[in-house]
């Protein structure tokens, strides 16, 4: 709050004094010499009054001269205070613009820091985004990876169990395998012994058979031989030799050797050949042989 100046109260106080002074002076007819003190500012010098015993008009004349010159200081003072009034207005109003100007400055700091301060909580919420951001990127990130891994790891399980699958699966084909195989070779060591005994068998049949055919064709040239007359020898044995066709039937005959005997015997053994004719046919087929050699030797 501005306080009133000092010099002001005295000024007032002085004006009023002085007043005061010359109204006694007219009211009570003194003839006093006053001096006004002079005020720090400059104000009008006031006359001397002198009081004397004149008559009414001369009174009258001076009292109008005091209003007048009442009025005059009156107005000087009205016009002192005006100004100093206004001396003190323009300095409040200067102290308030300066306060004004203080209080925009502060206004200002005040707008500045509150912008840099919203600035620095802008850029930190910024901060904070971008790193809650890459803190959820490197999350999703982490997430993928794992995820990639998880199913890398289910793939290669899945995998190896099927390599394993494969494995146990050729394990087992080539466990089957050399069990067939096995199977196949005892079968076949099996078939090829039966077919051996079969054989055998076979050819024990054949051979028993192969007897009973030469037999048969022995024992009918032995029905159709004559011993010639005059014939010396009684036991002899000759080796035949007979071409035929599968009906049996004799295409040449050629006794080959005969132990203990002639020529003549020779020729009857041939002839008792060719009296044979069509020969026995063997029980198989497989017998048969167009070419036939037989041992001949007479019961």
């Amino acid at each position: 709050m501005l306080k009133r100046p000092a010099y002001l109260s005295r000024s007032v106080i002085l004006a009023i004094a002085v007043h005061v002074v010359m109204l006694m002076a007219f009211t009570f007819g003194f003839d006093f010499d006053p001096k006004v003190e002079k005020p720090q500012l400059a104000l009008p010098q006031v006359d001397i009054i002198k009081a004397e015993i004149v008559d009414g008009a001369a009174i009258e004349k001076a009292k109008a001269k005091k209003r007048a010159e009442k009025k005059a200081v009156e107005r000087k003072r009205r016009e002192l205070a005006l100004r100093k009034k206004r001396a003190a207005e323009e300095k409040i109003r200067k102290k308030k613009v300066a306060q004004q100007k203080v209080k925009e400055r502060q206004q200002a700091e005040l707008r500045e820091a509150r912008r840099a301060k919203k600035s620095a909580e802008e850029a930190r919420k910024k901060a904070e985004q971008e790193k809650l951001k890459a803190e959820k990127k490197a999350q999703q990130l982490v997430a993928k990876l794992k995820a990639q891994e998880k199913a890398q790891i289910k793939a290669e399980a899945k995998a190896e169990q099927k390599r394993l699958k494969a494995v146990l699966e050729q394990e087992e084909a080539e466990m089957e395998a050399l069990e067939e195989q096995k199977r196949k070779k005892e079968q076949a060591r099996i078939q090829a012994q039966q077919d051996k005994a079969r054989q055998a068998a076979r050819q024990s049949q054949l051979q028993t058979m192969l007897m009973q055919y030469i037999a048969a064709i022995t024992a009918k040239v032995q029905n159709r031989w004559r011993k010639p007359i005059g014939a010396s020898a009684d036991r002899f044995s000759c080796f035949v030799y007979v071409v035929q066709n599968p009906s049996g039937f004799i295409q040449q005959v050629k006794v080959l050797e005969c132990r203990g005997g002639d020529e003549q015997l020779k020729r009857s053994v041939e002839e008792a050949v060719w009296k044979s004719d069509p020969l026995p046919i063997p029980a198989d087929a497989a017998l048969f042989d167009r070419e036939l050699k037989f041992k001949f030797e007479p019961q």
